[in-house]
């Protein structure tokens, strides 16, 4: 906003509000005495809820949990009440607190809004975390194909497979591959996060660990030649 506006000199404002202070007051107490028996969910409005919920949750899923699988429908459904209470969604005799599918898409859109503002982006964090994390349709074929093109993948898969960590100088001498060979598979199981440098040498991550078992299973069921 531009400061000219802020710094302007204004006039006490004359109009009539439609929100007083003591209707605010009034609805927030209305809210806070309803029980459990005295809120009523569209059957359509529970569907979105957890809809919602699983959508969120695998756009969320990453090692910083702020989306509980488990939680998210009951932080949604508190929000769509939330929503529903503030524009006195209510049955004729203002007794039963009515909570419609529309107050659900406003509580599920708040949270993304929330979340994936610039000055969170958890989103992004998520997103960039799960393509570390988890592997997908598309990059599970490139790496078979990758590994089916390796003069000693077969070898080299038995070698990975049990260990959590492994040296370039081991792994040359085990397959006998040379050493320009092993640079450049390191570079590729880096460059597709499923291998990562610490002191003790290269260790797996868990979604190549879970291909090169799964790799296993599928080069077992071949029909022997």
């Amino acid at each position: 906003m531009p400061l000219e506006v802020i710094n302007k000199e204004h006039t006490p404002d004359e109009s009539t509000h439609a929100y007083t202070t003591d209707l605010c007051k009034k609805l927030i107490l209305w809210a806070w005495s309803r029980d459990p028996k005295q809120v009523w969910f569209h059957p359509q409005a529970e569907k979105m809820i957890l809809e919602s919920s699983v959508r969120l949750g695998r756009k969320y899923r990453c090692d910083i949990v702020l989306v509980e699988p488990s939680d998210q429908r009951l932080k949604l459904a508190r929000l769509a009440c939330a929503a529903a209470a503030r524009m006195f969604s209510s049955s004729n005799d203002g007794e039963i607190l009515q909570v419609m599918p529309e107050h659900v898409e406003y509580a599920s859109a708040f949270v993304e809004k929330c979340y994936d503002a610039p000055a969170m982006e958890y989103d992004v964090y998520a997103k960039n975390k799960q393509s570390k994390m988890f592997m997908s349709s598309e990059k599970k074929s490139n790496l078979k194909k990758y590994w089916s093109h390796l003069d000693n993948g077969e070898i080299l898969r038995e070698i990975l497979v049990d260990g959590n960590y492994f040296r370039k100088g081991e792994l040359a001498d085990q397959t006998g591959m040379s050493k320009d060979g092993v640079k450049e598979l390191i570079a590729h199981l880096t460059r597709n996060f499923l291998i990562t440098a610490t002191p003790n040498g290269y260790r797996k991550t868990p979604m190549f660990t879970a291909f090169l078992k799964e790799y296993e299973k599928i080069d077992s069921t071949d029909p022997p030649f």
